[in-house]
């Protein structure tokens, strides 16, 4: 068993973002993405050997709203805003 960090790409808008990750994953940071600070990413620590299922992400800016059933997973801060991620 071999575990591994996988990078996950996280656009800024207000569409609801789906990606297939290893059901074991557990999140590991949140931030800017390395080369293209226009979009968020999201680190996790996988196994890639283990089956993946879809998980759904949303960013919301400060003060716009979310679901109550959404899981926050980290804030970012980008020029003058601060981006929240979300799992629907």
């Amino acid at each position: 068993m071999s575990r591994k960090v996988f990078k996950y790409v996280i656009e800024v808008n207000n569409e609801v973002q789906e990606h297939e990750i290893p059901r074991t994953a557990t999140e590991y940071h949140v931030g800017l993405n390395p080369g293209d600070e226009s979009q968020l990413a999201i680190w996790f620590v996988v196994n890639p050997d283990h089956a993946k299922i879809t998980r759904k992400f949303f960013v919301r800016g400060t003060g716009q709203g979310f679901p109550d059933s959404a899981i926050y997973m980290g804030s970012v801060h980008s020029g003058m805003f601060m981006w929240h991620v979300f799992e629907a």
